[in-house]
């Protein structure tokens, strides 16, 4: 046991010169020192593994706004085969923890903000399962699948996640993200159509002046197509500039509703004072309720790859994703939504709106067929 302990030890020798992926793995090791090594068993998906119905489940949650949305579909049929079962969600940042904070499907933990209370109150639970979601390896996740103690554990196979899970299901790189995440429920026996994995968006409070605005909107949508933008992304080379969102929006002429966030409000501006004949009036949204309300009333949506692009998969309504390519990207691409894709390799500039033009006519065509 020493022994091994010095060779463990050993690698932290250079830890400060590895890179993210290395440091993680030499973290997975470590930790099986720790707190010991567990026997996996690799499944297939629909595979079932556990016979008896769990009265307490821990899910291991995702930083993204994004990937939050693509976990509701879990969420939901979980809680349609089990309505008795208790659904406890962990989540690490204040994004995600607003995202589910008002959802009644789950009792929801904020482990950065209480870790060691929290921690201590889903050991008392001795919970039946804790699932971790992610199709990567992260040190987090495994550090918390071994500290709020489960009788099983379950997870995306992974090969650094050997000897850490009781159940790891075996789904391929590229199945879309919903799907893998329903690697809880093939181990449970529990089935799932695909087309019927809708994601949702939780339940919260909308501003009166919110409600103005669909007002508005609705009886608007009545006489004319309403398109949705988004102009945010979080990052400058995942999001167009404002004279590409001009050109393509001349080109439409179509009322236009317009999201932006934080730096993006003053291209919001700049639109608005371009084309006001095209650009519809609109306040901030406080929350995802708030936008998904705002979008119900729209006919389309064109934006960057971000969580925006899921909310309207949500409502199963057509989207125009500009998308930087990456390996994987096939696992959030639009889920089940009539939609078009546009990547690059380089910046999202790079897409010309002419070309986003195209795919927009195309795609309003398949929607009036």
């Amino acid at each position: 046991m020493l022994t091994e302990y010095i060779h463990k030890t050993r690698l932290l020798y250079d830890y400060n010169t590895m890179d993210a992926v290395q440091r993680r793995k030499i973290l997975a090791q470590l930790m099986l020192f720790m707190f010991g090594k567990t026997k996996t068993t690799t499944v297939q998906p629909q595979t079932q593994c556990i016979d008896y119905k769990p009265n307490n489940i821990i899910i291991l949650g995702q930083e993204r706004f994004g990937d939050s949305i693509l976990l509701t579909p879990l969420i939901r049929r979980l809680r349609e085969e089990l309505p008795d079962c208790h659904i406890h969600y962990v989540v690490s940042n204040n994004r995600s923890y607003s995202f589910f904070k008002d959802d009644t499907n789950i009792t929801l933990y904020h482990a950065k903000q209480n870790f060691w209370q929290t921690i201590l109150t889903l050991r008392q639970i001795q919970a039946d399962i804790v699932f971790n979601p992610k199709d990567t390896l992260s040190f987090t996740q495994v550090f918390l699948s071994h500290l709020v103690k489960a009788k099983k554990k379950v997870g995306i196979y992974v090969d650094e996640q050997k000897q850490h899970y009781d159940y790891l299901v075996e789904k391929e790189w590229i199945t879309p993200t919903i799907e893998k995440n329903c690697a809880l429920l093939d181990v449970l026996g529990i089935s799932y159509a695909p087309e019927n994995l809708r994601p949702y968006i939780p339940e919260a409070p909308i501003s009166p002046i919110i409600h103005d605005t669909i007002t508005y909107l609705q009886n608007l949508k009545s006489q004319q197509t309403i398109l949705a933008v988004n102009l945010s992304a979080g990052s400058h080379i995942r999001e167009w500039n404002k004279e590409h969102w001009l050109e393509l929006l001349s080109l439409i002429q179509q009322p236009t509703l317009v999201f932006a966030l934080g730096d993006k409000q003053a291209d919001r501006e700049f639109l608005a004072t371009k084309l006001p004949h095209i650009v519809i009036p609109s306040p901030a949204t406080a929350n995802f309720a708030e936008a998904a309300a705002l979008l119900q009333c729209c006919s389309m949506l064109i934006s960057p790859d971000t969580a925006m692009v899921h909310l309207a998969s949500a409502l199963q309504l057509p989207v125009i994703d500009l998308s930087l390519y990456y390996v994987g990207i096939e696992r959030f691409l639009p889920y089940h939504t009539q939609n078009r894709v546009l990547f690059t390799t380089t910046i999202l500039d790079d897409i010309h709106p002419q070309d986003v033009f195209q795919q927009y006519k195309e795609l309003l065509n398949d929607i009036k067929k």
